[in-house]
């Protein structure tokens, strides 16, 4: 019995997406209201690897009316990187940074380099202390780091760092 059960519940879940209105995303089906940003943040992330824009879209806004005055507070706190006994305290301020990371990606993605470089660099000025945890490293990442590195590939500056590396001369 607890297996059928089990199935009816996997299966309802599974089916909820083919139930939506054509023009209905799946975030918009959710309510985000109530979301934590931890929450906001997964479905970002979830969002991007089906490359569903709209939902991404949908969620970043929701993160970013919900959590951001809350972020930007926590950023004014800082002028380095948190300790690690500390990091916990600045959940909410990384978590957001990772929505407009992931929203970064999306953009990247779609092709659409002048929103994207205009998002990185709004990203290293207003989160350059944001963190993002990789559990597949076992470490935490620099999500302005980050973006500094997609923004150099999208404005060519990283292509031109290695053809002057290529062409410096072997010795001094």
């Amino acid at each position: 019995m607890k297996n059928i059960i089990l199935f009816a519940i996997i299966m309802g879940v599974g089916m909820a997406g083919a139930l939506l209105p054509a023009d209905r995303t799946w975030a918009e089906s959710l309510n985000l209201e109530g979301a934590s940003v931890e929450e906001l943040s997964r479905l970002a992330w979830d969002a991007l690897h089906r490359a569903d824009y709209p939902a991404l879209e949908t969620v970043f806004e929701a993160a970013v009316r919900m959590y951001e005055p809350q972020a930007m507070t926590l950023h004014s706190s800082l002028s380095d990187f948190p300790p690690r006994a500390k990091i916990d305290d600045y959940k909410l301020m990384n978590e957001v940074a990772a929505v407009y990371f992931v929203r970064l990606e999306g953009l990247r993605m779609q092709g659409r380099t002048d929103e994207a470089v205009a998002l990185a660099q709004a990203i290293i000025k207003q989160y350059p202390y944001s963190q993002s945890w990789d559990a597949s490293r076992g470490g935490y990442w620099s999500i302005a780091e980050k973006s500094q590195i997609i923004m150099d590939q999208l404005t060519g500056v990283a292509e031109q760092r290695e053809e002057a590396a290529r062409n410096a001369p072997l010795t001094r």
